[in-house]
């Protein structure tokens, strides 16, 4: 009987101990599975979702390298898994013309539309290219990555975004965010010192994409196109922009990868300039994917300094 009542003991003993740890494996379980599902459309805000997010956030971007999100089209299944998530970023203001059919697919889901330009105050689009070829208009400027002092307005925006999703991280999500802002902090000083030491003021670039720069640093963007790459000036614009590099004797015209450079080959052959690479991060290559958006914006720093030498 006692050696009955001992063998009795010892399974519910490891009975306990074995509910006990199967408890505890559900609870990491638990915790592996706090982890935000996430969709973005531009590289800029997959690099800084990644970033905020860390280990509580899987992001992914639906626009490939070498893609433009003005003309992209998500497929059927991507709609799905888009409504699936916890979350989709997006720039806003006409930049991705998919938005509104991915607003309409998730309306009834719980996925948190996360618009990185609400709120802030935007530059209104130039004359030129102010309608697409696919006549999306553009009554602002878009290109808000471009400017240090509102991409720490995104950072804040979908740090907030996390928070509010996954409240039992917000401390990492905090931390993270402050590190992001400090760096992009630096990168306006930088871009500040650059421009109040040049002598020269004015820039060539081969799309009107860095209006923000006029607006924050007092750069002249002297373009090549519009806003929308898609427009091309006329004869008389180009004989304009010719005569303008020779009078002032400009050294470098600032090209992008992403862009036509038909007009840029005809300038360069009449004028003699060099050419600077430039990242305007509405379109990268994957090797451009990989340096990240610090990086990439500290070398159009540098190469904007050298050209306004």
């Amino acid at each position: 009987m006692k050696r009955g009542v001992f063998i009795y003991s010892v399974l519910l003993f490891l009975m306990i101990i074995l509910s006990g740890c199967g408890e505890e494996q559900e609870e990491i379980n638990e915790e592996k599975d706090e982890v935000l599902t996430v969709y973005t459309t531009l590289f800029v805000w997959e690099d800084i979702a990644t970033q905020i997010g860390g280990e509580h956030v899987q992001v992914k971007n639906i626009v490939p390298p070498g893609s433009d999100a003005h003309s992209f089209e998500p497929t059927a299944q991507m709609m799905i898994d888009i409504a699936e998530a916890d979350a989709f970023i997006y720039t806003g203001q006409g930049m991705e013309g998919f938005a509104d059919a991915v607003e309409k697919a998730v309306s009834n889901e719980n996925t948190k539309m996360i618009q990185v330009t609400e709120g802030m105050q935007l530059n209104e689009s130039d004359a030129h290219g102010h309608e697409d070829h696919e006549g999306h208009h553009h009554d602002v400027d878009p290109h808000v990555w471009l400017d240090p002092v509102l991409m720490v307005e995104a950072v804040e925006t979908i740090s907030a975004a996390f928070s509010d999703l996954l409240p039992e991280h917000q401390h990492t999500f905090l931390e993270n965010k402050n590190r992001i802002v400090a760096d992009i902090e630096e990168l306006h000083e930088q871009f500040t010192e650059v421009v109040n030491e040049a002598e020269r003021k004015t820039i060539v670039v081969s799309h009107r994409a860095y209006g923000y720069w006029e607006e924050r640093y007092g750069i002249e963007q002297l373009a090549l196109t519009g806003l929308d790459p898609a427009y091309e000036p006329s004869q008389k614009e180009i004989e304009e922009m010719i005569a303008r590099i020779k009078n002032e004797k400009i050294p470098y015209i600032l090209v992008e990868s992403n862009i036509s450079a038909k007009v840029a080959d005809v300038i360069q052959s009449e004028t003699g300039v060099e050419r600077l690479p430039i990242h305007n991060l509405e379109t990268v290559t994957e090797e451009e994917q990989k340096k990240g958006y610090m990086e990439l914006m500290e070398e159009n720093i540098a190469h904007v300094q050298q050209a306004l030498e």
